[in-house]
């Protein structure tokens, strides 16, 4: 997904809440233009136009209950909801652990409605939902979600199993127990180990595939940096299969092959972003430097969660650890075109990188 996808998506009078990562010109400009509200984390880039004036946006300063990992005791949104709009219901003090992704309202105080659902509700606006069941009624409840079949469960507890320990330490007993069933009703929807395995494989390349194949759209770092993100949200949420790649291919035939075909995808991905920021003139790289230049950008994809977990094992590869794994891991990608990068782009660059330095370092 870039920028310009995400854009599409969104429709006149809904209300889109996102995380730093998100607050690019290029993105808020975007809503605004298709008449879409948003509320977005500062990323500590003031939002510009093209003449360079500072856009006609609601900047909120909030105090937090405690730090952040990196320290921040204070935050900063940006809004173009209507002023009559209560700061209150658009910012309620977070906490540390909490996170604002895309689509999602931070909570509130238990058992009642999102703040921000509140606020959107009451400009009279639309909240987006990937899945349709949240809808603005009374309070703006939530609808009650179907039960899952245990299919299903079975992959959840295993992903977080696999994901946590590794997956050669992990037995078909311990996800039975962990969901309590008996290993017999496990067996009964994957007849051995290795078909969770494939399952979650399945479940990874099919949305691998799906972002790679919006890489045409990449044309400049705001893009780069947002498709770069993404795509090390998807390595993380399947994080065991880079954690025990080795082993993992040496065991499964099924995984050889597919991670060739995966590393050629993402060789692909990586020579079309380069093709899309030179011919927009973001970069200017010849043929033979883009070439090695891609493969270099799917080497630290492929092995960037492994030098994670190589210089912290015991903390390295935990969800506390996802968000600064990530940003380094974009930005070490991104700095491969350091040199071939337009003086404005590599400006950019640098300011992106600079917003996020406590975690990257």
């Amino acid at each position: 997904m870039t920028a310009a996808t995400l854009i599409e998506s969104a429709l006149a009078r809904q209300a889109w809440i996102a995380d730093r990562q998100f607050c690019t010109e290029a993105l808020l400009r975007g809503l605004s233009e298709r008449q879409a509200c948003f509320i977005v984390r500062e990323q500590g880039i003031k939002p510009k136009s093209h003449d360079g004036q500072e856009q006609p946006w609601r900047r909120i300063g909030i105090a937090l209950s405690s730090p952040t990992e990196p320290g921040d005791t204070h935050i900063a949104l940006w809004s173009n909801l209507p002023k009559d709009i209560e700061v209150p219901h658009m910012a309620p003090h977070r906490t540390a652990k909490e996170r604002m992704p895309p689509n999602e309202c931070p909570p509130s105080r238990a058992g009642a409605a999102p703040r921000c659902c509140i606020a959107a509700k009451a400009a009279g606006l639309e909240w987006p939902s990937e899945s349709k069941k949240q809808q603005l009624k009374g309070d703006i409840s939530m609808v009650k979600k179907a039960p899952r079949r245990t299919a299903e469960r079975i992959l959840e507890v295993a992903l977080d199993l696999f994901n946590r320990f590794g997956e050669p330490n992990v037995s078909t007993t311990l996800i039975s127990a962990g969901l309590r069933i008996s290993p017999g009703n496990l067996y009964y929807h994957y007849p051995a180990k290795d078909a969770l395995i494939n399952a979650l494989f399945d479940r990874y390349e099919q949305s691998l595939n799906e972002l790679l194949g919006a890489c045409n759209n990449v044309r400049n770092v705001e893009d780069a940096w947002f498709f770069m993100h993404t795509l090390f949200e998807i390595l993380w949420q399947y994080r065991f299969l880079y954690r025990d790649l080795n082993d993992l291919l040496s065991k499964n035939r099924r995984l050889e092959t597919h991670f060739q075909a995966i590393l050629k995808n993402k060789t692909r991905a990586a020579r079309a972003v380069l093709d899309g920021m030179g011919r927009s003139g973001a970069l200017r790289m010849d043929a033979h430097d883009q070439e090695a230049t891609a493969t270099s950008m799917v080497v630290v994809l492929t092995y960037w969660l492994s030098f994670e977990y190589v210089q912290d094992p015991r903390r390295a590869l935990e969800p506390e650890s996802a968000q600064a794994a990530l940003l380094r891991g974009a930005h070490h990608v991104l700095n491969l075109l350091m040199p071939y990068l337009e003086d404005g782009q590599r400006m950019h660059l640098q300011q992106i990188a600079g917003a996020y330095a406590p975690a990257i370092r």
